[in-house]
C-alpha cells in the first residue's frame, strides 16, 4: 500500500476512535502521482521529510512556514520554473515534472 494511502488510512482510524467523528482528509490521487518529485521538493525546498506529514491535492506552500518569496525563488533556482499565482504542491510538482521532460525528452 501506498504510504500516503497508509497514512491517510491511520490518520481517519485515529480520529474515528478518539472523537467519534468521520472527519473528511482531501483526496491524495493527484499529488501521489509526483511522490518522487515531492519528495526531493521537500528535502530541498520545505526542508522536511515528505512522509513527516500529511500533504493532500489540496495542500500549498500557503500550509508551510516559509517566507513565500525565498520559497519561490528556491524553486525557480533548483528546477527552473516559473510558479503561476497558484502555489498548491501539486501544480507545483507537475510544473517541475513537465519542466524535466521538455528538458529531458525521452
Amino acid at each position: 500500500m501506498n504510504k500516503i494511502k497508509e497514512l491517510t488510512n491511520n490518520l481517519q482510524s485515529f480520529f474515528k476512535k478518539e472523537n467519534k467523528e468521520n472527519i473528511q482528509f482531501a483526496e491524495t490521487d493527484r499529488i501521489e502521482q509526483y511522490e518522487t518529485i515531492a519528495i526531493d521538493f521537500f528535502n530541498k525546498i520545505i526542508g522536511m521529510n515528505y512522509y513527516d506529514c500529511f500533504i493532500s491535492d489540496e495542500s500549498s506552500l500557503y500550509d508551510f512556514d516559509l517566507d513565500d518569496e525565498e520559497a519561490v525563488g528556491k524553486i525557480k533556482k533548483e528546477y527552473g520554473i516559473e510558479l503561476d499565482k497558484n502555489l498548491f504542491l501539486v501544480d507545483i510538482f507537475k510544473q517541475i515534472d513537465n519542466e524535466k521532460h521538455q528538458t529531458n525528452p525521452i
